[in-house]
């Protein structure tokens, strides 16, 4: 069980529950990285910490990742598969400019991260580290910039307006009702949003997040003006 995600982890009798918990896997890590340091020090290399911020558009993320794994069948009950999709999208971003910062530094750096595999994997016969090089230790943390799901707002909005009877109005509110607004004619559902945004504060890169909001005019027709995701300063 890696990582503290409740319904993500699957029961296993055959391994020790509390071997495999988020806190010894970081000690684990934390052991490793401290071995690795003193290793490449004691060798004349260096190591250089190195922090990668990435800002995702996360409405836009949930939205596709819906749109794609409805269209192949799967169920959504929840944020969970959606958030490890949007999760493994972030981290493949962390990896790509890793190898990008390491492959343009003309030899001069070296990734941290391959000596502390090398301690994982070893057989006793040690490990080499090359002295001449910078050891960039990536941190793959993340900050979460995001609006709140606004479809209870808009279906009571949308509730006030069909108070005229327009049975337009009534189709939009037994959608809202279900957490899908219609967007210009498109279907946006939003009922897995909230928990795909607590499934991605729960990997341990997460970092901190903060709150923006959506900005759209509910009239006579429904959602009149779009849906624009603004974020706070």
């Amino acid at each position: 069980m890696i990582g503290d995600f409740g319904d993500r982890n699957a029961t296993n009798r055959d391994i020790k529950v509390a071997d495999y918990a988020p806190e010894k896997w970081k000690e684990f890590a934390f052991a490793r990285e401290a071995f690795a340091t003193k290793a490449i020090e004691q060798a004349g290399g260096k190591v250089e910490p190195h922090r990668v911020l990435i800002l995702v558009d996360l409405n836009g993320m949930y939205l596709r990742l819906h749109e794609w794994l409805t269209e192949v069948g799967m169920p959504i009950r929840g944020g969970l598969i959606l958030s490890r999709f949007a999760f493994f999208q972030i981290y493949d971003a962390f990896e790509r400019i890793k190898k990008s910062v390491i492959e343009l530094s003309d030899g001069e750096f070296a990734d941290f991260e391959d000596v502390t595999e090398d301690i994982r994997t070893t057989d006793g016969e040690g490990i080499w580290v090359n002295p001449q090089k910078t050891y960039l230790k990536f941190s793959p943390q993340f900050d979460l910039f995001y609006a709140p799901a606004p479809h209870k707002d808009i279906e009571w909005k949308l509730r006030k307006e069909a108070r005229s009877g327009d049975m337009n109005l009534k189709r939009l509110v037994k959608m809202a009702e279900k957490g899908v607004i219609e967007v210009f004619g498109k279907e946006r559902d939003y009922n897995a949003y909230d928990d795909f945004i607590r499934k991605l504060r729960a990997n341990p890169e997460y970092s901190r997040s903060e709150q923006g909001f959506f900005c759209y005019n509910v009239g006579s027709k429904g959602l009149g003006s779009g849906l624009i995701e603004f974020q706070s300063q």
